[in-house]
């Protein structure tokens, strides 16, 4: 509804329409104050929604986190459960450790060779390599 102009004719003499344009501009601004209280509730209620999952994924992803670290010390747990159970080394058989003379594994050395001495390993045939002659 438009403003009356000042030549309408109608309503009160004297005021020529303006009560009839107050009343309707009062109506509307109720209206629009009833939908505004209505949106302010809609709001709130959005907000505390938001509220509500914040928490929701905050407990998930806590749980996912436990559950995560729980996996990862159970694994190594069992890693280490797997690792400790190494087994002893079998016995050497006694006819292996005493096979006499005719072994051919040279006698381990009681002390550590220096890095510069050069390691001597006997052979019944002579090397190619340092004697020079190729077969």
């Amino acid at each position: 509804m438009a403003p009356p102009k000042k030549d309408d004719v109608g309503g009160d003499p004297g005021n020529n329409g303006w009560n009839a344009w107050a009343n309707h501009v009062l109506l509307e601004l109720k209206r629009l104050n009833g939908s505004i209280e209505s949106l302010n509730k809609e709001v709130g209620d959005v907000r505390l929604e938001i509220a509500q999952l914040k928490v929701k994924s905050g407990i998930w992803g806590g749980i996912a986190g436990m559950a995560s670290i729980i996996l990862v010390l159970g694994g190594n747990y069992l890693k280490n459960i797997g690792e400790s159970k190494v087994q002893e080394p079998t016995p050497v058989p006694y006819h292996y450790q005493h096979s006499g003379p005719t072994s051919s594994i040279p006698p381990a050395s009681p002390t550590p060779i220096a890095s510069n001495q050069p390691i001597s390993v006997p052979s019944s045939q002579p090397n190619p390599i340092v004697t020079g002659k190729i077969p």
